[in-house]
């Protein structure tokens, strides 16, 4: 079994863009006043959301260690859309979508898969790189693109 660790400086640095809306806006609402007004609203509405946003990524990056965790049976983890078994799985291609990268995979049953998803999981699954059902950002992991693809489609021929 291998378990593949996140490249917690790279989230954390999100973590740290995201609040600095925050760091921006607060002393604006602070000089202001604490009044109840509805352009006050929108603005503790706007540090919320970037706040909220900001610790999320931020505990992302200190309590998920592991990405995703490859074995003999299949692929699961926190940046996995699903656990998939390796037989699931039809194709692994390396994917650039919007000048993001991103392992996409083809199932053979996409059906099943989407029946299997909630409804939160499928509104995040509407916008995947058109041929493939799933994907998996490279992004937040430490090993790069080529390394990680070799990995995945290693075990992929060694376990399907």
């Amino acid at each position: 079994m291998i378990r593949l660790p996140l490249n917690r400086a790279r989230l954390g640095f999100i973590a740290g863009g995201c609040f600095l809306p925050v760091l921006i806006l607060l002393p604006f609402v602070l000089a202001l006043g604490f009044e109840i007004s509805s352009e006050m609203l929108g603005l503790w509405g706007l540090i919320a959301v970037f706040a909220t946003l900001s610790f999320c990524i931020a505990g992302i990056a200190l309590f998920t260690p592991h990405g995703l965790r490859l074995d003999a049976h299949g692929m699961s983890g926190y940046y996995a859309p699903a656990p998939f078994k390796w037989s699931d799985i039809a194709e692994i291609e390396l994917v650039t979508s919007n000048k993001n990268k991103l392992i996409g995979l083809r199932l053979h049953n996409r059906d099943a898969y989407w029946d299997a998803l909630t409804p939160r999981q499928r509104l995040f699954r509407l916008g995947q790189p058109a041929p493939f059902h799933a994907s998996i950002p490279i992004a937040p992991f430490q090993a790069t693109e080529t390394e990680l693809l070799a990995l995945l489609r290693r075990y992929w021929w060694r376990y399907r």
